[in-house]
């Protein structure tokens, strides 16, 4: 069984001081033009990629995740192409303004500073001897 297969998740984000009820479908790299043995040459371990929308709308934005060893842990290095999924361009215009791309800035900060806190306690709580926690 693959350790990831796709799949969607709803998670209710906040970005920008709008709260909305999102839809993230989750897809293998490959899928989204990356070279997974290039990557792993490369020294980057899991990729996490997909399409964002506003649930039962449209998907809007296209992001990627990579995750790459260090001598102190991870780097989580993220990519955002908002609004690329939107074809019209009125529509990306209304969408895609100063205020949502800081707002997906902010977001990010706050969700990753969350998760630095939080990670090492799971890890050597429930990591290390785990068989499905693999880099």
């Amino acid at each position: 069984m693959p350790a990831f297969r796709p799949n969607v998740n709803y998670p209710k984000e906040t970005i920008g001081g709008m709260t909305m009820n999102c839809k993230i479908s989750f897809q293998y790299p490959r899928d989204m033009g990356i070279d997974e043995e290039l990557m792993k040459e490369k020294g980057f371990g899991t990729i996490v990629c997909g399409h964002v929308g506003i649930k039962s709308l449209f998907s809007h934005t296209e992001m990627i995740h990579f995750y790459k060893k260090t001598k102190d842990g991870l780097t989580l290095i993220s990519r955002f192409w908002l609004g690329e999924l939107i074809k019209n361009k009125y529509l990306k215009k209304q969408f895609i303004t100063e205020k949502t791309s800081y707002g997906m800035a902010e977001h990010c900060c706050i969700e990753y500073r969350r998760l630095a806190e939080v990670l090492p306690k799971l890890y050597e709580t429930y990591g290390k001897e785990n068989e499905f926690v693999k880099y």
